[in-house]
């Protein structure tokens, strides 16, 4: 997308004005969202990193489990913030 934005200046005003006129301009030409959106914006995770997330999440879950049937933890700690790891 470009878009130029051109503020002539007349004789009889100021630079400052000339200043305001283009920010104005800029403002409502929606160039600035545009911009943030591009710079901003988040990629989408690939497959590879979603499956392997998965795989991940469902390798703690088994090892919490299982250090629950061990009795290392006890079940109440199921859905609490704890530091279990070795």
């Amino acid at each position: 997308m470009t878009l130029n934005i051109v503020v002539h200046k007349q004789n009889n005003k100021p630079t400052t004005q000339l200043l305001r006129d283009f920010s104005q301009r800029v403002r409502t030409s929606g160039i600035i969202p545009h911009v943030r959106n591009i710079r901003y914006r988040e990629r989408k995770e690939s497959d590879f990193l979603k499956k392997r997330n998965a795989l991940r999440r469902l390798r703690r879950r088994e090892q919490f489990n299982q250090l629950i049937k061990e009795g290392v933890i006890s079940s109440s700690t199921i859905g609490k913030r704890i530091k279990w790891r070795k």
